[in-house]
C-alpha cells in the first residue's frame, strides 16, 4: 500500500446529528476503545472513541467537548483508508514525531512534531495504522498513513 496523507474527506464522514445517533446502528462501543488527550494543543482535554461493527469501525472525536462528524473506516485492507481484518481494531495515542517525514519523505500539512503534540492511532490486522492529528494550519482533523 502506498504512502498517503490528507485532510478528512467528506466521503469518509458519516454525517449524524448527535454523538448518541452516531453510537447507534450496529456499532459496539467499548470504554476500552476510548482515549483522551489534548489533541488541538489548547490545554483542554479532547477525546476519541472507536465503535466496532462487522464491516468497519466508526471514529468519534470530540474537540473542546464539541463532537466532530463521525468518521467511518472500513475493515478492508484493499482500501487506502481502511484497516485490515485479522485482529481486533485498536485505538491509542502517540506523540507526533518525525515519523511522517521518515516514512513519507515530507511532513503532512499542519503536522507538528513535538513531545506535547498528540495523534490518535487506529489499527487492525497487519495493515499500517491510520494516524489522525489536529492540522494546526487549517484547524481540522487530518490523517496520514505509511
Amino acid at each position: 500500500m502506498g504512502k498517503f496523507f490528507a485532510t478528512i474527506s467528506t466521503a469518509l464522514i458519516c454525517t449524524v446529528a448527535t454523538v448518541e445517533a452516531a453510537q447507534t446502528d450496529s456499532y459496539a462501543w467499548d470504554k476500552g476503545l476510548t482515549v483522551e488527550a489534548d489533541l488541538d494543543g489548547n490545554g483542554q482535554l479532547d477525546s476519541a472513541q472507536l465503535g466496532v461493527a462487522a464491516s468497519g469501525v466508526r471514529l468519534l472525536v470530540k474537540i473542546n467537548s464539541t463532537p466532530l462528524p463521525a468518521i467511518d473506516i472500513p475493515i478492508d485492507g484493499s482500501k487506502q483508508f481502511g484497516i485490515c481484518p485479522g485482529s481486533s481494531p485498536h485505538i491509542e495515542l502517540a506523540a507526533q514525531s518525525d515519523a511522517p517525514l521518515n516514512a513519507l519523505g515530507e511532513m503532512p500539512q499542519g503536522y507538528e512534531a513535538c513531545e506535547d503534540c498528540i495523534e490518535v492511532v487506529v489499527s487492525g490486522g497487519d495493515c499500517d495504522p491510520l494516524h489522525f492529528y489536529w492540522d494546526a494550519t487549517t484547524g481540522h482533523l487530518a490523517w496520514w498513513r505509511e
